[in-house]
């Protein structure tokens, strides 16, 4: 029995959670890590609590049974080295960071490593816990370990990661649906990172001509010197969800909550078709932590599943740090699924008897990195690589391969919607941003580097092309930005003047903590 004043129950509860401390701090350090580590990254919280919990709960329910199996060994030692394991377990990513920088890129080198570090930490850990103070050590370490990320977190607002879904309407009266008759769909397609015509032919040797030709031919204009408004996806698309800038220099970061469920289909421009009658398509790219399905659609799209176990870009790069990761793409190719989705994909849900009007956001990560295509055009199943290469080094030729079969996918999307659609449809075939890796030979920049050069350019030229019905064409600009993007369509919906923002440029050379600063890139 348990009373106040402290039975041999309370006592030996305490007795273990002064055991199990070291373990809990050792085992929550990882994913503490990766949340600073991705601070400046628009995350939900369940990719990360979740498996975090789940480890950290594994971690003591075996420690608990080891304690039983090996009744004559002291749980907190036990505790002390399944703690250290945990940490050593996650510990793959940066070993094999570490080689990479040395020259050593061979996958069964990055494993071999991994496994001495993990072997001699567990016996390492296990010679020492038998020490009196090895608790209190432990405990002061893994107190350490996890300060400065956890203060990182606690000052970078990246709490906010769960969707806020009280933004569905800005004000307490419900939006009435008008009749919808006689409005044109309206199809958009976030092409992922998709370059600028020019900036494909200089950096990438690639004549993307033919393929603005034949948007050309089929009723789209084409924003020769379009620019994006940000140089990452989520500053860029939450701008044009919300037709308006949603950070400036010198103003605070957005809240995260705020972006995701803007992103997750809670934002005026979704209220804006609501409000006109239209059904809401809603197309992540699948493995999105940040454009998933929010509850705001009236359809969510899916890829094609290529796997048994579905996994997110963020749940992608916790198992990065991990040798599962690797392990797994060699042992049980077929386990685990990251789907991109592809426009094939978007356009095989979309029939013939699709009631109308609707407005679809299909977010495709192509061309952006990690590769999706062969050589021959055929798609790469599964889970390939990592999403966010950043400032690192692409293969010029892929993404040169990956543009050319997006070009070819969106070509059929096309035809068979102007086959299809009689509702003279609004199409617009648009990117977020530049590009930011480094091509060959090019060596690392500074965040002064970004700034200066052809660099604001190479990370701001991006595709924008819409087709409008006839009689509002007029009315696009050479420079359109994506933030005037549904400015214009609801004014040619409307049949009224669009009220244009004047086109700005933001870079973040800092990342997001840092802030924006505005450029001109001409």
């Amino acid at each position: 029995m348990t009373d106040p004043d402290g039975s041999p129950t309370s006592k030996k509860f305490m007795q273990y959670a002064r055991a199990l401390l070291p373990l809990v701090l050792l085992a929550s350090w990882p994913f503490v890590a990766f949340l600073a580590n991705n601070r400046d990254q628009t995350l939900r919280a369940s990719d990360v609590i979740i498996p975090w919990f789940t480890v950290v709960a594994g971690a003591v329910a075996g420690t608990l049974i080891f304690a039983l199996l090996l009744h004559n060994r002291p749980i907190n030692r036990i505790s002390i080295v399944v703690g250290v394991l945990c940490a050593a377990f996650f510990s793959f990513g940066s070993v094999a960071h570490a080689l990479i920088l040395f020259g050593v890129e061979l996958g069964t080198i990055w494993l071999a490593a991994w496994f001495v570090i993990f072997v001699l930490a567990g016996w390492l850990s296990w010679s020492l816990a038998n020490r009196p103070a090895s608790s209190f050590v432990t405990t002061v370490v893994g107190l350490a370990l996890l300060a400065w990320p956890a203060l990182q977190v606690a000052t970078s607002n990246i709490g906010g990661v769960t969707p806020r879904t009280d933004l569905v309407h800005s004000s307490e009266q419900p939006i009435v649906r008008a009749a919808g008759t006689n409005r044109p769909n309206v199809y958009w397609f976030l092409l992922d990172g998709y370059v600028r015509d020019d900036a494909l032919r200089r950096y990438f040797g690639h004549d993307n001509g033919p393929f603005l030709k034949f948007l050309t031919s089929r009723g789209f204009q084409v924003a020769r010197s379009a620019l994006a408004n940000y140089d990452n996806t989520t500053l860029s698309l939450t701008s044009t969800l919300n037709t308006t800038y949603q950070q400036l220099p010198g103003g605070d970061r957005p809240d995260p909550k705020v972006q995701i469920s803007n992103l997750s289909g809670f934002n005026p421009v979704v209220r804006g078709f609501d409000a006109l009658g239209y059904r809401y398509l809603h197309a992540p790219y699948a493995g999105a932590a940040k454009t998933q399905c929010g509850g705001a659609e009236d359809r969510c799209i899916h890829a094609r599943p290529t796997g048994s176990i579905p996994l997110n870009e963020v749940q992608v790069s916790l198992l990065q740090l991990t040798p599962l990761f690797r392990l797994s793409r060699k042992l049980l190719p077929n386990a685990f699924r990251y789907d991109h989705i592809f426009v094939e994909d978007v356009m095989g849900a979309i029939g013939p008897k699709e009631v109308s009007p609707f407005f679809l956001f299909a977010h495709i990560l192509s061309p952006h990195a990690p590769p999706r295509y062969a050589e021959d055009c055929t798609r790469l199943d599964g889970v390939i690589s990592a999403i966010d290469v950043g400032e690192g080094a692409y293969d010029p030729a892929q993404f040169r391969t990956d543009t050319a079969c997006t070009n070819r996918s969106i070509e059929k999307a096309i035809t068979q919607i102007l086959a299809s659609d009689d509702t003279d449809p609004i199409i617009i075939i648009q990117g977020d941003h530049g590009f930011k890796f480094r091509l060959p030979n090019e060596p690392p920049i500074t965040p002064e580097d970004m700034i200066r050069g052809d660099q604001p350019v190479r990370r701001l030229a991006t595709l924008n092309a819409i087709r409008l019905p006839t009689s509002c064409s007029a009315q696009f600009r050479d420079d359109l930005s994506p933030v005037n993007t549904f400015r214009l369509v609801f004014a040619c919906i409307d049949g009224s003047k669009p009220e244009l923002l004047p086109d700005r440029h933001f870079l973040r050379p800092r990342g997001a903590a840092g802030g924006v600063i505005e450029i001109d890139p001409t």
